[in-house]
């Protein structure tokens, strides 16, 4: 078939440089701006901060989360650096620090 070879991403010789939150994200309610956790995986950055499935993060270093979109946080997810979560869990709203980390 003609055309349908693929070739490389402009990106596809850089270093591979990201970190890894281990926290999967769910938009949800008007405008999918509610961030809700549907997963986190066992011995990752999320499961050390404490984050839960089923808490909803409305806030990261201070900004309404709602201000946000899903892949601007994934993005921000991907970098090593420590996030300041503001999680609403049940009644209870708590304060979790993230820190994604790169890995090998």
């Amino acid at each position: 078939m003609e055309g349908s070879a693929a070739e490389p991403a402009a990106t596809f010789g850089d270093p591979f440089d990201r970190a890894f939150s281990g926290v999967a994200l769910r938009a949800d309610g008007a405008g999918y701006h509610t961030f809700r956790v549907r997963e986190v995986l066992e011995s990752s950055p999320a499961t050390d901060a404490g984050i839960r499935e089923g808490d909803i993060i409305t806030a990261i270093d201070g900004a309404p989360a709602s201000a946000l979109t899903l892949s601007v946080i994934n993005e921000m997810f991907e970098k090593p650096a420590a996030y300041t979560l503001t999680i609403q869990r049940a009644s209870e709203t708590l304060t979790i620090v993230l820190k994604p980390r790169r890995m090998i």
